[in-house]
């Protein structure tokens, strides 16, 4: 589970963890480079992955600085690069993310039960 909400404070990473977070959303723009790093190794030593959410090729670089797994970017940033090793999540699908995105957030899935439901779906 990812929690949406964008964090900026080292506290809410671990109080996300506490309440079965596996993943937590940071935005890259609204966080100094060096509490960046902190709050993507707080993650990361906690098991969860940091997605850094970016919108522009500098926003990346400081996303890779800071080690972050993953970089968050909408489908028309898609042609932006990305360090190596880093994993893309487009913020909604769209054709043009096939091959170019490793996965994409679904708006449908808000609870439990439709998450349930689509993996019920997924096995049919």
């Amino acid at each position: 589970m990812l929690r949406a909400d964008f964090l900026a404070e080292e506290f809410r990473i671990y109080e996300s963890r506490s309440a079965g977070a596996d993943a937590v959303l940071l935005r890259a723009s609204a966080l100094p480079p060096e509490l960046l790093a902190r709050l993507v190794q707080a993650a990361t030593s906690t098991h969860m992955a940091a997605c850094v959410a970016c919108a522009n090729a500098a926003e990346i670089t400081r996303a890779g600085a800071a080690r972050a797994p993953v970089v968050v970017l909408d489908h028309s940033d898609l042609h932006l690069p990305v360090p190596p090793r880093t994993l893309v999540l487009v913020r909604s699908f769209s054709a043009e993310a096939r091959g170019r995105a490793d996965a994409a957030l679904d708006p449908g899935l808000t609870d439990a039960a439709s998450f349930r439901r689509a993996l019920e779906e997924e096995d049919r």
